[in-house]
């Protein structure tokens, strides 16, 4: 919905900046150049605002944080979506089904509901360009935890309160 009316505002504007720009008495060059540098920015605009909707990335990410991820039949086509963090941005990708990659995704699924946080990368093979995932989880050290135990420890009676 966004998008089609960013479209809409995108072609009414274009018309009439160039309605405009070619009317009146400014340069040929400028005149050359106003209407593709408008059409330009509105294809970024419009761009961005689709990605930022939540429309799933069709692409492998780099390096993430793995949150979830499924695996949808459309059409005759298996794909995998999976929802992680990159960035400290939270984003859906989507990819082709491949076994590989669901064995390393449920490895992650089962580390995730150990409470580990699962860190994942995709990395390409220099042999045959094919993209290979690796999966692993680690438990988060707390340093409140650490710190609370550090004084319980040492005998620090500061948390106490006086009276």
């Amino acid at each position: 919905m966004i998008v089609n009316i960013l479209i809409g505002t995108a072609v009414i504007s274009s018309i009439i900046v160039a309605t405009l720009a070619y009317k009146s008495s400014a340069s040929f060059i400028l005149k050359l150049i106003i209407l593709p540098l408008l059409l330009g920015t509105f294809a970024g605009l419009i761009h961005t605002v689709y990605v930022y909707r939540g429309t799933p990335v069709e692409l492998k990410p780099a390096e993430f944080k793995y949150q979830h991820h499924q695996t949808v039949l459309e059409g005759n086509e298996l794909y995998t979506y999976m929802w992680a963090i990159t960035d400290d941005t939270h984003r859906l990708y989507k990819f082709p089904y491949e076994r590989e990659n669901e064995k390393e995704l449920q490895k992650g699924k089962q580390e995730k509901q150990q409470g580990k946080i699962v860190q994942g990368e995709f990395t390409t093979k220099p042999q045959d360009g094919t993209q290979e995932l690796t999966i692993k989880g680690e438990y988060l050290q707390n340093e409140n935890e650490t710190k609370n135990t550090n004084t319980r420890d040492s005998g620090d009676d500061s948390t106490s309160s006086s009276d």
